[in-house]
Parts: C-alpha cells; sequence; structure tokens
C-alpha cells in the first residue's frame, strides 16, 4: 500500500501467486504499452542487438517509469530504515 500512494505504482505480492513468504516477491503487470506495435518495431532490430532503453522510453514508456519509481522508492526506504547509504 505505501509503494501504491507513494508512487502512484501498484504491484502485488507473490504469495499472491503461490510464493513462500520469506521469498519477498512481487509482480506487476507490464500491460501500460502497445505490445503489437512493439512487437513490430522489434522486429525490424537484428536478433542479435540488444534493443536498448532508447527502444523502451519509444514503446514501452510508461512502464519503464513505473519501474523507475519503484527502484527509487526501495533505495529510499533502504536508506531511511538503515541509515545506509546505498548506492
Amino acid at each position: 500500500r505505501r509503494l501504491l500512494e507513494e508512487t502512484g505504482v501498484g504491484i502485488l505480492p507473490g504469495t499472491d501467486f503461490g510464493r513462500p513468504p520469506e521469498e519477498l516477491t512481487a509482480r506487476i503487470a507490464y500491460v501500460d504499452f502497445d505490445g503489437a506495435a512493439a512487437l513490430d518495431a522489434a522486429a525490424a532490430v537484428p536478433r542479435t542487438a540488444p534493443l536498448g532503453r532508447r527502444f523502451l522510453e519509444a514503446h514501452c514508456g510508461k512502464m519503464l517509469e513505473a519501474v523507475d519509481r519503484i527502484a527509487e522508492w526501495a533505495l529510499s526506504v533502504a536508506r531511511g530504515r538503515a541509515g545506509l547509504r546505498v548506492l
């Protein structure tokens, strides 16, 4: 709940999907993009070439933003709880 309130990003606990609680896992749905357009664009890239961040920004921008928000939030929580400097 705190993650949703502070970042606007919602996730579900891994326990909702049969994962053991000690695993501390979560799931996020990657659905806020046009999958068909992303697949078409990916087909134009050689299979041996990475798609890269620029591709993700162009075709999955909202999802990339959500992942970035989760990462920033997790780092801020880790710093606040332990008084640690997290790189």
